[in-house]
């Protein structure tokens, strides 16, 4: 068995992954997903596990010296992503694939074999809304019902498809955005909300966090590192 592992830095010689032998101490712990170090040339580098198969295209292969970090990054479904990411915007492989890894520091963390001890707690991006108060829902219109059906509709046949939300401010576009979260979650599913500009996040948030609570994450260009960190932990979980 060999592991097929991204190397970390990319290069157009070396834009798919390369097979490396399993020692036999790294078989029963190696895993799709986990950062790992491999000898490259005359040096050591950081790659990640992306595959397994039985067979290699070359004559020899070099062990992998060791996993610098035991818990998955990656499941093989951000691979499949990156995969589609790099083809269709003529990226490398491994540039797709680390917007799926957990931002603040991943090389950092794997160095050191545990994970950075900041000096200061950080706070979560969300604790501003944790004191929102539940609220109940809101009677939805005739036009918001026929909206949601559709949507919903959509939902439960699981197909891909668009539906454009037209409304004046003030319309109450939000509560279908909330109902549709709502199925689904039901269904098993997840939701991204989308806003254009981080001055309407703040009141937006507070919407959802009023119906779903812990279930809400929050990512935007103005978290820091640590904030952004903690926020890819609840969308992993």
């Amino acid at each position: 068995m060999y592991a097929e592992v991204l190397l970390d830095k990319p290069t157009r010689h070396f834009n798919q992954p390369l097979h490396y032998s399993i020692p036999e101490a790294l078989s029963a712990e190696l895993k799709i997903g986990q950062q790992v170090l491999v000898p490259f040339g005359r040096r050591l580098t950081f790659g990640y596990v992306v595959g397994f198969s039985a067979t290699t295209p070359v004559i020899s292969t070099k062990p992998i010296n060791k996993i610098t970090w035991s818990e998955p990054l990656f499941a093989e479904k951000q691979i499949a992503l990156a995969r589609w990411i790099a083809e269709y915007y003529d990226s490398f492989l491994v540039t797709a694939l680390k917007l799926t890894l957990p931002p603040g520091g991943v090389k950092d963390v794997a160095r050191a074999g545990q994970p950075i001890k900041r000096k200061s707690k950080i706070k979560d991006a969300l604790s501003a809304y944790a004191e929102s108060a539940q609220v109940g829902w809101l009677q939805l219109n005739n036009e918001q019902k026929i909206a949601l059906t559709e949507i919903e509709k959509g939902l439960e046949a699981g197909a891909k498809k668009q539906f454009l939300l037209f409304g004046v401010t003030g319309s109450g576009k939000t509560e279908v955005y909330l109902r549709a979260s709502q199925k689904s979650l039901a269904l098993g599913k997840t939701a991204i909300i989308l806003v254009p500009e981080i001055g309407l996040t703040s009141q937006l948030v507070t919407r959802f966090y009023q119906h779903f609570s812990d279930q809400v994450a929050l990512l935007h260009s103005d978290l820091t590192a640590g904030q952004r960190a903690n926020q890819w932990q609840r969308v992993a979980l």
